[in-house]
């Protein structure tokens, strides 16, 4: 079997965990991994300031698992190991860390990512936010998606509905049922 898991780090134990039996299912499905942070929030309570991390699993960048953390107001943080960007509980994102790996937006993308951002994704050395009406803004090292010219920017700018990455590749899905992909 593999697990879900929710870790309460300041109590130093598991909070909620779903146990998944099937051994057809190789990997935690979406809707097992948002029923142990439903039930971690119902059982520890957290209090405001809750911090969130996770590997970039796409059980946890499904929009479901996603919503849920911004209803709670929980503050997402997302890294690449060189640089890092969370996704506050207004919607808006903060980065840091070495620039060439997304740890500095960009001048002309700040006023885009103050607010309206629903998750964020990354590759190992670029981020991408996908904001409300499915618009999609990437900043990072330009061969890992960090910039993918203006061909594909033309198809990012609506209809985007979810993003998943890998450590070179970002592709995204689109509500007319299209794919695109960018980066190395």
């Amino acid at each position: 079997p593999d697990d879900a898991l929710a870790v309460d780090r300041e109590a130093v134990r598991i909070a909620a965990h779903r146990v998944l039996v099937d051994p057809s299912a190789a990997l935690v499905q979406p809707a097992d991994a948002l029923a142990a942070l439903r039930k971690a929030l119902v059982m520890r309570r957290p209090p405001e300031g809750l911090i969130h991390h996770s590997d970039r699993g796409s059980q946890y960048c499904s929009v479901d698992y996603q919503a849920e953390l911004h209803r709670h107001g929980i503050t997402r943080i997302y890294g690449n190991g060189k640089a890092f960007s969370a996704l506050t509980s207004t919607g808006g994102v903060v980065a840091w860390g070495r620039a060439e790996y997304g740890g500095t937006i960009p001048a002309g993308k700040t006023t885009s990512l103050a607010s309206g951002v629903l998750s964020i994704y990354h590759t190992d050395r670029a981020f991408a936010a996908l904001k409300t009406g499915g618009t999609v803004m990437v900043w990072g090292h330009a061969g890992h998606g960090g910039s993918p010219g203006a061909a594909v920017e033309a198809h990012l700018m609506s209809g985007v509905h979810t993003i998943c990455s890998n450590d070179a590749v970002f592709v995204t899905s689109k509500t007319d049922g299209s794919v695109v992909s960018w980066g190395h």
